[in-house]
C-alpha cells in the first residue's frame, strides 16, 4: 500500500505528491498554484464539497461537524435514502439536509456523538476529531469492504514528541492523531506543533479529503495528468478524476478581432458584427463592439394637427407633444367639471388623467393632467373640495404651454387668497420661484402667499413627475428642470 511520509508541513508533501495539479480557480476566493488549490479542485471535481454561493468557497471558514459527516457520506458514495427522517440526537433535526449522513454514520458506529445525545452538528470540527473520524471510517471500511479493494494499514504510528502540543491531543484521539500524522493526513501548523484542537477550515479539509481518497482509499500509484481548457485532470492508471477542465479563458474582444485563451494557445475565431438597426435616434451599430455604420440623423417634424410628429419615424419626439397625442385619446366620459366661481373658469369641462390622494395634512385631493387647448398646451390642475359643499377649497392650476417656454403660468387660489404669476425653471425645493406679470392679493400677505405658493407647486411638480415615470419614463429634467435641485434627490 502506498504511504507518505511522516511530514511536519503537509504543504510541503502535497508540493511533492501532485505537482501537476493547478486550480482552475472556478471559486473567486481560491488562488491559483496555492497549496490548497489542488485539494479545492479535487473535492469541487468529485462532488465532495460546494461552495457556499455563486463563484465563492469560502476556504477560511471552519469545517462544521455536519458538513464533515456529509462529505464522508459522500466519499463512501452510500445510498442514504433509507436513512432520511431518522435522528438519534436531540439537537439533529430530522429534515435537514445533514440529517440522513448523520444517521448512516451513528448507525455504523463511525460517530457516537460528543455526549448526552448531542452531536454537535453546528460545532466546528477539530483536527484531532477530523482524525479520529478518518481513523474509525478506515476500520469501517476494512469491515464492509465497500470501497476499497485492498486493506487499510491502520498499524502505522508517528513519534509525535517533537510537536510541543502533543499534551493538548485528547486521550480518545491519540492513536487516530498518531496514525493520521504518520499516513501524511495531518501536519504540523508550525514549526514544532500541531494543533490538535484547533478548528479545520474548509481549505484543510479539502485538502485532508484528496489525500485521504487518493493515498489511503486507493493503493494506486497515480499518474495524475495536467487539468487543461478541454481536459479533466486524471490519474491515467485508475482514472481517478482530479479536476475539471476549466474551460477557454478567452479575453472579451471586439469583432473582426482573433483572441487567444490566456491558459492556452486556442484562438477564438473573430464573430460577425452583431447590428442594430438604424431609428432616428438610435445609429446602425454593433451591440458587440460598437462599431458604427450609419449615424443617426435625428427625428425630422412637421405639424400633424399642431403636434409635432416625426415624419421618418411616425413617432413625437416630444414627451410634451406625446402627452398631448396621450391626452387627445381621452374621451368625453372622463370629462370633469369643476364647481363654478365667478372669478374663476372654473365651470369649463377638462378631459385627460385623473388621480386622487391624501396629501401631507390629510386632505384627499385631485390632480388632473388635462387638456387645456386644443392643440400645444396643457394643465396640471391640483384641487381640494369640501366633501359636504362639493365647493373647491384650494386650487392650483398650472399652465404647460410651449415647451420650450422658460416660464409657466399659474393661478393659485385658497381660503386666504388668490395669486396668480409665475415660475422659471429656476424653482427649487426651498420653494423659491420667480414671479412675473401682475399679482393680484386678496387676504393674502404677499410674502406668506409667495411661500405658500413655492412650496405647494413643488408638491404639484413631484406629483407630475411620478405621472412622466409611470406614463412615459421620462422625466422634469425633459423640460428643463434641474430635478435634484426641485426635489432635493
Amino acid at each position: 500500500m502506498k504511504r507518505s511520509l511522516i511530514v511536519i508541513i503537509f504543504a510541503l508533501a502535497l508540493m511533492f505528491t501532485l505537482p501537476l495539479l493547478v486550480s482552475a480557480n472556478r471559486f473567486n476566493d481560491v488562488d491559483e498554484g496555492k497549496w490548497y488549490s489542488a485539494g479545492i479542485e479535487f473535492c469541487d471535481a468529485n462532488g465532495y464539497m460546494d461552495g457556499v454561493a455563486e463563484g465563492r468557497f469560502d476556504r477560511q471558514s471552519d469545517l462544521t461537524r455536519a458538513m464533515f459527516m456529509t462529505i464522508l457520506a459522500k466519499v463512501d458514495g452510500v445510498d442514504l435514502t433509507s436513512y432520511e427522517g431518522k435522528s438519534s440526537f436531540k439537537d439533529v433535526k430530522i429534515d435537514g439536509w445533514y440529517t440522513a449522513a448523520i444517521a448512516w454514520a451513528a448507525e455504523n458506529d463511525i460517530t457516537g456523538g460528543i455526549g448526552d445525545g448531542i452531536f454537535g452538528y453546528k460545532n466546528a470540527i477539530t483536527r484531532e476529531q477530523m482524525a479520529l473520524f478518518f481513523y474509525v471510517y478506515s476500520a469501517y471500511v476494512n469491515q464492509n469492504d465497500t470501497v476499497s479493494d485492498h486493506g487499510i494499514d491502520l498499524s502505522p504510528r508517528a513519534d509525535l514528541s517533537s510537536f510541543e502540543d502533543t499534551d493538548h491531543i485528547h486521550s480518545w484521539a491519540r492513536n487516530a492523531m498518531e496514525w493520521a500524522v504518520a499516513c501524511g493526513l495531518i501536519g504540523g501548523t508550525g514549526e514544532n506543533t500541531l494543533s490538535p484542537r484547533g478548528n479545520c477550515t474548509r481549505a484543510e479539509a479539502a485538502v485532508m479529503i484528496r489525500a485521504f481518497v487518493c493515498d489511503i482509499l486507493s493503493d494506486c500509484e497515480h499518474e495524475w495528468t495536467k487539468t487543461d481548457c478541454e481536459t479533466d485532470g486524471h490519474c491515467n492508471i485508475c482514472g481517478i478524476i482530479a479536476g475539471k477542465a476549466y474551460g477557454h479563458d478567452f479575453p472579451a474582444h471586439s469583432c473582426l478581432v482573433m483572441a487567444y485563451c490566456n491558459r492556452c494557445d486556442d484562438i477564438e475565431k473573430p464573430k460577425e458584427h452583431t447590428m442594430v438597426d438604424l431609428t432616428c435616434t438610435v445609429d446602425n451599430h454593433c451591440s458587440v463592439c460598437g462599431y458604427v455604420k450609419e449615424k443617426a440623423q435625428g427625428h425630422k417634424t412637421y405639424p400633424s394637427g399642431g403636434i409635432y410628429k416625426c415624419s421618418v419615424c411616425g413617432q413625437y419626439p416630444s414627451v410634451h407633444y406625446r402627452i398631448l397625442q396621450r391626452l387627445h385619446k381621452c374621451t368625453e366620459k372622463q370629462s370633469i367639471a369643476l364647481p363654478h366661481e365667478s372669478s374663476h373658469e372654473h365651470g369649463r369641462l377638462y378631459y385627460g388623467d385623473f388621480f386622487t390622494g391624501v396629501d401631507k395634512y390629510g386632505y384627499k385631493y385631485t390632480l388632473a393632467i388635462a387638456v387645456s387647448d386644443k392643440y400645444t398646451n396643457f394643465d396640471i390642475l391640483y384641487y381640494i373640495m369640501d366633501p359636504d359643499s362639493s365647493k373647491i377649497l384650494y386650487n392650483c392650476r398650472i399652465m404647460v404651454q410651449d415647451y420650450n417656454a422658460e416660464a409657466w403660468n399659474f393661478a393659485y387660489k385658497c381660503p386666504f387668497g388668490y395669486l396668480e404669476g409665475g415660475f422659471n425653471r429656476s424653482i427649487n425645493s426651498s420653494g423659491n420661484y420667480y414671479r412675473y406679470s401682475n399679482p393680484r392679493y386678496d387676504d393674502l400677505d404677499s410674502a406668506v402667499a409667495a411661500k405658500m405658493a413655492g412650496q405647494d407647486i413643488v408638491f404639484i411638480l413631484e406629483l407630475f413627475e411620478g405621472y412622466l415615470n409611470n406614463y412615459y419614463s421620462a422625466s422634469l429634467s425633459d423640460y428643463g428642470f434641474d430635478t435634484e435641485a426641485l426635489f432635493g434627490k
